[in-house]
């Protein structure tokens, strides 16, 4: 508690036993909430670490899918302290509302509190598990920023004779690489066995192995670790397609497609490194602290992390992932790391704002099937509980976040990586990558900006009718779009229009005269891009003063060689070369009306 009071918090301690046996409520559960909800509106908090085994603090259950009953042990229950869990009056809580069917809809989702459980009573545990959280917010070393990325397949393609594509978590990996990491140090450790390396799509720094995992715990500090495999309660596993013995290209369950332990609960013990970690566990069951036994998630708390996010039950990842916009395990992880590295939040606030974003744009069905089913989604904002202290990472000051933007890039490019590096140097967006569009009953509203971008040549999709009526009618309920010029030929396009960030206007503007002094930009150095000169032709298309007094900007520069989305954030003056000539914008402002025939 004297940490945290000097790190500027105000910290109050609760006894759990005075509050249940004076509470009201028809379970402990429900003692425990009201009491918070009463707190809370006397004088709101935003932290909440409960201490304590099962026995001692009340778990809650949550069902996501109407009639489930007592499905997910989840402390959301505890997060969200303004909503109705059971509006239907049933007795089963969180049921998700869908096809006009009232379940629980008084849910909005939003996470009043950030909670944290250490389930252990012993006190010399618990100091064991406070001091390495003390040891690692005392230490502002650059290692804190450093990755450990322990990946493997979640599926092969056609595995077992399935019409499901290949599902590599090795992908979501290489786009936190790419984008919100890609100023961090990343090890990673993707799958090299078998007959479907990971490389070179996803390089590996080290083969995904158990001995691999556990010699680098050992010999090197990471801040994050973040591992994907198929979970149980004690353990994880690669799935290893060995060898294609029949030649049907088929991975085939047997002699040919089998798994190998990646995690054990007992692996953390015996580290000799004792340095904390913040881990992201983005495997099934590894939290089930009301397992007969202690879960991984438990001996992670107990032995290594000062923080550590594991599902209570199945996590429920997206069969064929591509990008954030498909959804499932691999976009909830994505964003929490996001938040956690982009915005320097506290872990139980990236956790918290996780659930929020994830319930505002992802409860929808499956990109590759048509109909899908949605409540896996929610599921995943129920089971995923946070271990340890849901301040780890806390600053006193913070970001605020500007809005949410999506990015649609149907070919899957490089320009689409940039422009979503670009925008998030730009201001504070939550940017949503995706190649497709989801079903049109999603509320695009929200999203305060949509840039639709394509390849430029035959190989670029066309937009669908449903997604040429979904864009009109964000456009026509007041939303901005960026539209790319091969779209011409199914939209019509004006001008003239600005975004509000964080009450301030954002000028978008289809001119620009370069700022006084402003010779060069940075942009993203990597073999697709470089760095060039702004001239006058260069197009403007968001700015933004910041609280400093800094001109923000993002450009879209094309001629006959370069296509490119540039910031000028870090610029580090004239950069060399001639100025380039002649760039007119393909990024154009859009007023969308209806297609063109």
């Amino acid at each position: 508690m004297q940490f945290r009071e000097d790190q500027g918090m105000n910290i109050s301690y609760e006894d759990i036993n005075q509050i249940l046996a004076s509470g009201i409520g028809s379970d402990d559960v429900e003692k425990l909430r009201n009491y918070l909800i009463g707190v809370y509106e006397e004088t709101p908090f935003a932290y909440l670490l409960l201490i304590g085994d099962l026995d001692t603090i009340p778990l809650p259950y949550l069902s996501a899918e109407p009639g489930a009953y007592q499905e997910t042990a989840s402390d959301f229950y505890y997060s969200d302290l303004t909503s109705n869990f059971d509006s239907d009056n049933d007795g089963i809580l969180g049921e998700f509302s869908i096809d006009g069917v009232i379940q629980d809809g008084g849910m909005d989702f939003t996470p009043e509190t950030f909670v944290g459980r250490i389930p252990f009573t012993d006190s010399n545990l618990l100091g064991t598990i406070l001091d390495r959280i003390i040891s690692y917010e005392d230490d502002n070393g650059t290692w804190k920023d450093d990755s450990l990325f322990p990946m493997s397949y979640l599926n092969y393609g056609q595995e077992n004779f399935s019409e499901y594509p290949i599902s590599n978590y090795a992908a979501t990996g290489k786009y936190l690489e790419d984008t919100v990491l890609r100023d961090y140090d990343v090890t990673a450790m993707y799958e090299e066995a078998g007959v479907v390396p990971s490389s070179p799509q996803f390089p590996s720094d080290i083969p995904v192995t158990y001995d691999n995992f556990v010699n680098e715990m050992n010999s090197n500090d990471y801040g994050f670790i973040n591992w994907a495999g198929h979970g149980s309660p004690v353990s994880s596993i690669r799935t290893v397609w060995y060898e294609d013995i029949n030649g049907n290209n088929i991975p085939e369950s047997g002699s040919e497609l089998g798994g190998e332990t990646l995690v054990s609960k007992d692996m953390f013990e015996p580290l000799t490194n004792p340095t904390g970690a913040v881990f992201f566990c983005s495997s099934c069951y590894n939290g089930k602290l009301d397992h007969y036994e202690l879960s991984v998630g438990e001996t992670l708390i107990r032995d290594k992390a000062v923080a550590n996010i594991a599902a209570t039950r199945t996590s429920w990842y997206k069969v064929g992932w591509q990008n954030p916009g498909w959804g499932g395990l691999q976009s909830y992880n994505t964003h929490f790391v996001e938040y956690l590295f982009a915005n320097e939040y506290s872990v139980g606030k990236s956790l918290g704002l996780a659930n929020f974003l994830h319930t505002n744009f992802y409860l929808f069905g499956d990109p590759i099937d048509s109909g899908g089913i949605i409540h896996p989604e929610l599921k995943n904002v129920y089971t995923h509980l946070l271990f340890g202290d849901p301040a780890i990472r806390y600053q006193p000051t913070g970001p605020l976040v500007d809005g949410d933007i999506l990015v649609l890039d149907k070919s899957l490019s490089q320009r689409g990586i940039t422009l979503v590096n670009a925008l998030n140097d730009v201001a504070n967006f939550n940017v949503i990558f995706s190649n497709k569009l989801v079903p049109a009953d999603l509320d695009y509203s929200r999203y305060e900006a949509i840039f639709a971008l394509r390849n430029g040549d035959d190989t670029g999709e066309i937009l669908l009718n449903w997604e040429v009526d979904v864009l009109n009618n964000y456009y026509n309920n007041g939303g901005k779009m960026f539209l790319e010029a091969e779209y011409f030929n199914q939209l019509q396009v004006s001008s003239d229009f600005s975004i509000t960030v964080e009450n301030e206007v954002v000028n978008i503007d289809p001119t620009f005269t370069p700022i006084n002094g402003l010779e060069g930009t940075w942009d993203y150095i990597n073999e697709f891009t470089s760095i060039y000169p702004i001239s006058c032709d260069g197009t403007a298309l968001l700015t933004q003063e910041n609280s400093s007094g800094t001109i923000n900007t993002l450009f879209h520069l094309e001629d006959d060689e370069h296509n490119v989305f540039i910031s000028n954030i870090d610029i580090i003056g004239f950069l060399g070369g001639g100025e380039l000539s002649g760039f007119t914008s393909l990024l154009n402002i859009m007023n969308i009306t209806q297609p063109v025939d």
